[in-house]
């Protein structure tokens, strides 16, 4: 046996001495048992509280997104004299273009959608058709939410 297990072994013989009555008297075991039975929960509740709290603060609120604008295209009956045929919107594919910056605050995805408007006249008298075929491109912003 080691000197520090002959050490060891006589601390585990050792036995706390009572409280003097002076400190009994002052400090009772059972109320301070008692306020350990409603102070840890009580703290367990309001350190909930306050975590959940501070993360409804610091959520912000969704600001708007800017207006969309609205381009006119070509009319079917915007060609004087030619009888409008058909008119196609035909989704030709898109781009990802990442995120971006709205204000200084809420990040977006930006889209690019690619379209190919035609539109097909006939004139009624010389029976001849006419077909416009006109590119169009609509850029979309799509909110991110943060956490």
């Amino acid at each position: 046996m080691t000197p520090h297990d002959l050490f060891e072994e006589r601390l585990r013989r050792l036995q706390p001495a009572p409280l003097p009555p002076e400190l009994q008297k002052r400090h009772p075991q059972k109320s301070l048992r008692s306020i350990h039975r409603w102070l840890l929960p009580l703290a367990a509740a309001a350190a909930l509280l306050l975590v959940v709290g501070l993360g409804l603060l610091q959520k912000p609120a969704a600001p708007e997104l800017p207006p969309a604008t609205t381009i006119p295209g070509p009319t079917p009956t915007g060609v004087a004299g030619l009888q409008p045929v058909q008119a196609l919107h035909n989704f030709q594919g898109w781009h990802d273009d990442g995120i971006v910056w709205i204000g200084e605050r809420l990040p977006a995805r930006q889209v690019r959608y690619q379209f190919l408007d035609t539109f097909s006249y006939q004139d009624p008298v010389t029976r001849t058709a006419y077909e416009i075929a006109i590119p169009r491109e609509e850029i979309v912003f799509l909110a991110l939410e943060t956490f």
